[in-house]
């Protein structure tokens, strides 16, 4: 399906410009909706080898569950709609 958590995102600038980057307009989702556009213009390589640290602040605050459905639901109504569920996604520190 093609889809980048926000966490760290490697995109070559001209291609990144090319689909006019981020839709900022996307409280939510608007990693997802970044990597769908791309994905019109050849494979997404994931690169195993390299290892980023995310920080467990959300999964404590919210829990698993919690926090799986809230992405779920922002990704399937980014592809649905063009819109997220949530109005603000909320920085936990």
């Amino acid at each position: 399906m093609g889809m980048g958590r926000g966490e760290c995102h490697i995109v070559k600038r001209s291609l990144f410009e090319m689909v006019k980057g981020y839709n900022e307009t996307l409280a939510a989702g608007e990693d997802f909706d970044l990597y769908r556009r791309i994905k019109r213009f050849g494979k997404i390589k994931y690169l195993n080898d390299i290892i980023i640290y995310e920080s467990p602040r959300r999964y404590r605050k919210y829990g698993y569950a919690k926090v799986f459905m809230d992405w779920s639901k922002n990704a399937i109504s980014v592809v649905m709609k063009n819109r997220s569920v949530s109005d603000v996604w909320d920085a936990v520190r």
